[in-house]
């Protein structure tokens, strides 16, 4: 140690002898003036000769210390360079070196003392480069490559773990673990309702939907073929995908067949998976737009009602019937988002490992389906409630209207608590409407004298009414609407 010191202080010894050489030097070749000049030289030629607080022997080097040095010998002469192989630069970073290395021939000793010097005590500044970069490009492929060699495992596991029972290759196969469900592009957020239909043409595909073609203008869905000036007052219709017309085209749907029936305009204000509420707020929003002679509210029994506990649908928010402090209110859209967990309310997060059953298992266990389908809210009132608080509001419309019961196929051939609930609703619908004096038009009768299976359309997770179901409610409700047809 202490001759490791002893070399220490010889070598800062050697440097002051070789400062006052360059600072003689200065004054005999350029006068008084130099010596202003030669402070910040000192200066930096200290910073570059020894460690702040750690001295140390500097050894003989060539090459960027001859640059770095080279730019003072420029100014004061030659004799300056010939001191470069006993400095050795240790606390300037690597940007500054270069800088000095760019400026080594210039004449301006101004520029290279404006050079940026680390003060006592901080450490280089290091900029991320190529070699950072690379170490990053590297980790992201390793982590990649072992994600995808964990998926492959999981699913040659699930895959022979059921082969006993039966071979299910879709699992091995299929890349969209999740089962997400199919958007088309006819349907976009809304801030009151939660979402609404786009406009435009959409063609459909899908296997279930029979190649059927969407027109949707001015937010409703139309029926391109028939011409729109047709004789008496306009008739709106709301509600759900019943009334929308899934798995059906423009000319299938139950509010066009109505419309070639009576010869009377009849507006398709129907939207998928639509609640009771819903249904009744976009007739509001309807109503603003023109008048209307008639207001036909479907709803699907065992099914609507519920949906208005709902705070989201897919994608999508929507409001919801809560209980308040002892009464019944509707939630915004922005109070929804809120009942939302994390992974529902950003649904990209998970939607990046669509394709991934081990991300589908843990996801699953915080929420997240594929859907996030049916999130109710916590304080959500009950179906009776939701259908006393829904007919209030639509009791008070200034239209007439009439309120259309439409069932699910469930209700004629399903597990029977499911259809005891639908004929509840029912049951409670008319009682209710009843006593606000809004008439109720009843298809059930009408569909259980025809066919079932000419009814619905057997295809998807849940059946509509095929054109001939349509064909049905059109008929009933051309008998029991109080207007003749022109």
């Amino acid at each position: 140690m202490r001759d490791r010191g002893r070399g220490a202080m010889a070598s800062t010894e050697h440097h002051r002898l070789q400062v006052e050489t360059l600072s003689k030097l200065a004054h005999s070749r350029h006068g008084p003036d130099a010596a202003k000049h030669m402070a910040p030289a000192v200066k930096l030629q200290t910073l570059t000769a020894v460690r702040i607080g750690r001295p140390r022997a500097m050894p003989r080097q060539r090459g960027t210390a001859a640059s770095i040095l080279r730019a003072f010998g420029n100014f004061y002469g030659r004799r300056a360079e010939r001191t470069a192989s006993s400095v050795r630069p240790r606390n300037i970073d690597s940007r500054s070196r270069r800088q000095l290395a760019r400026w080594s021939d210039s004449d301006n000793l101004q520029e290279v003392l404006q050079i940026k010097k680390l003060e006592p005590g901080t450490r280089p500044h290091r900029s991320f480069g190529l070699g950072f970069c690379k170490t990053l490009a590297i980790n992201t492929l390793v982590c990649c490559f072992l994600l995808i060699l964990l998926e492959l495992s999981y699913r040659a596991w699930g895959y022979f773990r059921d082969c006993d029972k039966i071979c299910d290759s879709a699992f091995f196969t299929r890349l969209d673990a999740f089962n997400r469900s199919a958007h088309y592009g006819f349907t976009g957020p809304d801030p009151i309702v939660g979402h609404s239909l786009v406009d435009g043409t959409f063609k459909i595909h899908e296997a279930y939907w029979n190649g059927a073609t969407i027109t949707i203008r001015e937010g409703v869905r139309v029926n391109p073929k028939l011409e729109s000036n047709l004789a008496g007052g306009a008739i709106l219709t709301v509600g759900d995908s019943f009334v929308f017309g899934d798995q059906v085209s423009d000319d299938e749907t139950w509010p066009a067949l109505l419309e070639q029936r009576l010869n009377r305009r009849v507006v398709n204000g129907g939207v998928a998976a639509y609640g009771t509420m819903q249904a009744v707020l976009r007739a509001e929003q309807l109503l603003k737009v023109q008048d209307y002679s008639l207001l036909i509210l479907s709803i699907l029994v065992g099914e609507d009602p519920l949906r208005d506990r709902w705070v989201n649908f897919d994608m999508y928010r929507r409001p919801a019937v809560i209980r308040d402090d002892g009464k019944l209110r509707l939630t915004t859209i922005e109070e929804s988002g809120r009942v939302l967990s994390l992974v529902c309310a950003h649904a990209w997060i998970p939607g990046l490992f669509f394709w991934s059953h081990v991300a589908k298992r843990v996801f699953s266990r915080i929420g997240y389906d594929g859907r996030c389908i049916a999130k109710k809210h916590p304080t959500a009132a009950t179906a009776d409630q939701i259908i006393e608080f829904v007919l209030e509001r639509f009791a008070a419309l200034p239209v007439a209207k009439a309120i259309l019961l439409q069932y699910p196929q469930y209700a004629f051939s399903g597990p029977a608590l499911d259809a005891a609930r639908a004929f509840d609703q029912a049951r409670e619908i008319r009682d209710n409407a009843k006593r606000r004096g809004v008439p109720v038009i009843d298809t059930y009768d009408a569909l259980g004298l025809e066919p079932l299976d000419e009814m619905y359309a057997h295809h998807g997770h849940f059946p509509h009414h095929s054109k001939g179901g349509n064909g049905v409610v059109a008929d009933v409700l051309v008998r029991e609407i109080a207007a003749p047809a022109h």
